[in-house]
């Protein structure tokens, strides 16, 4: 009578579920097999229950491998019908927007104080973006976010600016030319920037220093109302801290016409985006520092140095933390969604 294998099928059973299925494939046939021995007679039978139990854990971890086989498979074919799906878009074509005709005081260069440029004075640049002065800044702020009329001028002098799937033209909901540009990462909103600064340079619009950039933390904080009420420390630290103020005031829920937020607040007729200028300015003439879309910053949140900083709000954010002025939000240089856009800011040379 031979003897039975029953702890050696055991081990190569339990080792199929737990590392290498061709262990458990062995498994499952020689239990199989030593079980039909042990029926005949012709194999020691007192290592039965070993030999089913492993016969047993070679079937689970061969049918287990089966399952992981047969998911990567499908991921293979799905990759590679997205792949192909891809290759049959044509490639996008971009309209232009033709910004407003400039005015005598758009085309001519800063003043060389700020005390000329006000509130009520506001200065234009070539793409009919208005800048005002922030007190406790040496920047000027555009007094409404980016828009799609803005960024579709930047396409357009660059030809095919987006080759990633996530696209400013089709945010998944409609658009005006005068609605904030979404779905732009940290770097889109840089390159915008550097643009804009070459093109007004050249143009004689502005001084060979003066640069169009995105607001640090600091001076988007001074622009809503709160900069005098923060510290020192990083973004990360001062993110929902200190009293509950918000863009529109103290009040909580914010009051019918205070901006563009979630649906569910009822305080304005937009179900995403909407046109910027649409609300009421704060004291400093500047729109939309709550809600309508997340705004990217020039600053990193934390000391990680991983991801920026983003303010505001959006059409989408829900509570009161959420919408709290000193809240702080912040994605990888390269994260995109559909209620995310930015502002510029314009820092003349001193």
């Amino acid at each position: 009578m031979k003897p039975h294998r029953g702890t050696l099928i055991l081990v190569l059973g339990i080792l199929g579920i737990v590392s290498c299925f061709p262990l458990g494939i062995a498994a499952w046939v020689m239990g199989k097999r030593d079980l039909k021995e042990m029926d005949a007679g012709t194999m020691d039978p007192s290592g039965r229950g070993n030999t089913n139990a492993g016969r047993i854990c070679g079937m689970i971890g061969t049918l287990m491998a089966g399952i992981v086989i047969v998911l990567a498979i499908a991921g293979m074919i799905l990759s590679l019908v997205v792949f192909w799906r891809d290759q049959q878009i044509e490639p996008q074509t971009f309209e232009r927007f033709d910004a407003p005709e400039p005015t005598t005081a758009a085309v001519a260069k800063l003043p060389t104080t700020f005390a000329e440029v006000t509130r009520e004075r506001p200065w234009t640049n070539s793409l009919g973006m208005p800048f005002v002065p922030v007190p406790g800044t040496k920047v000027l702020f555009c007094i409404w976010e980016t828009r799609v009329q803005d960024y579709a001028a930047y396409a357009s002098a660059n030809g095919r600016v987006d080759e990633r799937r996530q696209n400013w033209q089709n945010p998944g909901f409609e658009q005006g030319k005068d609605h904030p540009v979404v779905k732009v990462g940290w770097e889109d909103a840089q390159a915008f920037c550097q643009w804009l600064t070459k093109k007004e340079q050249q143009e004689g619009r502005t001084g060979r220093n003066d640069r169009y950039r995105l607001p640090t933390d600091a001076e988007w904080s001074w622009a809503v109302g709160i900069g005098d009420r923060e510290g020192n420390g990083t973004p990360e630290d001062k993110d929902a801290k200190g009293d509950s103020v918000y863009p529109w005031g103290n009040q909580w829920p914010p009051p019918s016409g205070a901006g563009n937020y979630a649906t569910n607040y009822r305080v304005d007729d937009f179900d995403r985006t909407a046109p910027v200028g649409s609300f009421k300015a704060n004291p400093y003439g500047i729109h939309d520092l709550g809600g309508n879309v997340w705004e990217w910053c020039e600053d990193w949140y934390d000391t990680e140095q991983e991801r920026r900083v983003l303010r505001g709000a959006s059409w989408f954010d829900v509570g009161p933390v959420a919408l709290h002025s000193s809240r702080r939000h912040s994605r990888p240089l390269g994260f995109r969604s559909d209620s995310i856009g930015f502002r510029v800011v314009l820092a003349p040379t001193q």
